[in-house]
């Protein structure tokens, strides 16, 4: 299997997966989780979307995997492990998020991200999910909360514990800023879930 990995949508998770098969460990933290990922093994790990086509004719066919998150529930954990919880992220800090960061003000640094003319420029825990495959690229888009399913009905070893998990309590109650992240991400919502 070959996933797409996008921030905040299963991605350490899927990442410890595949250094588990490969090495029969899996990292202490989630920093070197993704050191191990970028810099150890990138060639047996990482092809980007575009070149899929190509790395298969060359070594062999994958089943091609998406996993998608609804939005809503995407920023709302961006926001509690980010700014709740204080994971120390660079860009974000030199946002100033870290100071006194309401919710409303975070919303505020999301259409700021998304303005960017290209998704590149964009923070990755903030891109939309359609920036970074079409439904053309794979075979199959699993929600994450049928994840574990997916994985366990094809036979893949898995971590017991979730990676990046978030403890502290947050609920978006807002109907205003829910129905603004619904209109900020609307082409996420367009995205055929399913194999």
């Amino acid at each position: 299997m070959a996933f797409v990995l996008i921030s905040k949508c299963g991605l350490t998770f899927l990442e410890n997966i595949a250094i588990y098969a490969s090495a029969g460990m899996i990292p202490d933290t989630e920093d070197q989780t993704h050191f191990y990922i970028a810099r150890v093994k990138p060639e047996r790990f990482l092809v980007p979307v575009s070149e899929m086509s190509g790395y298969e004719r060359e070594h062999k066919s994958y089943l091609k995997v998406a996993v998608w998150r609804d939005p809503v529930e995407r920023l709302v954990s961006a926001y509690k492990y980010f700014i709740l919880e204080r994971t120390f992220n660079q860009y974000m800090y030199m946002c100033n998020l870290y100071q006194d960061c309401s919710f409303e003000r975070f919303l505020s640094f999301v259409e700021f991200e998304l303005g960017k003319a290209n998704p590149l420029w964009q923070d990755e825990h903030i891109r939309r999910q359609s920036d970074f495959y079409t439904s053309a690229d794979v075979d199959c888009i699993v929600p994450l909360s049928k994840l574990n399913r997916f994985l366990a009905e094809r036979g893949v070893d898995m971590p017991e514990e979730k990676a990046n998990a978030t403890s502290v309590r947050f609920e978006l109650k807002d109907e205003k800023q829910i129905a603004k992240i619904k209109e900020l991400y609307r082409l996420d919502y367009e995205i055929p879930v399913g194999c």
